[in-house]
């Protein structure tokens, strides 16, 4: 692929090259958090920013903030209640 190609196809993902090369980041983070080979955590670290602005923006994204099978869930909340 040429670089004018490339350059055009980074004109879909903003204004700027800076703003390009944010959004494209933030894509593939937010696609390696999707299929779970990233936590939150890492996943907030590579975009530096907060675990709270990480938890809006996948939220934003339709990926779950907490995202637990039924048996997780079952374990946390037995691990969780009171005896």
């Amino acid at each position: 692929m040429s670089t004018s190609a490339i350059d055009d196809l980074l004109t879909f993902f903003g204004d700027t090259p800076e703003h390009a090369y944010q959004t494209v980041r933030e894509r593939l983070v937010l696609d390696l958090l999707r299929r779970h080979e990233i936590s939150s955590g890492r996943a907030a670290e590579l975009l530096g920013i907060d675990r709270l602005t990480m938890m809006r923006l996948q939220s934003a994204d339709g990926i779950p903030v907490f995202d637990l099978d039924a048996e997780e869930f079952a374990e946390e909340f037995r691990l969780r209640s009171p005896r």
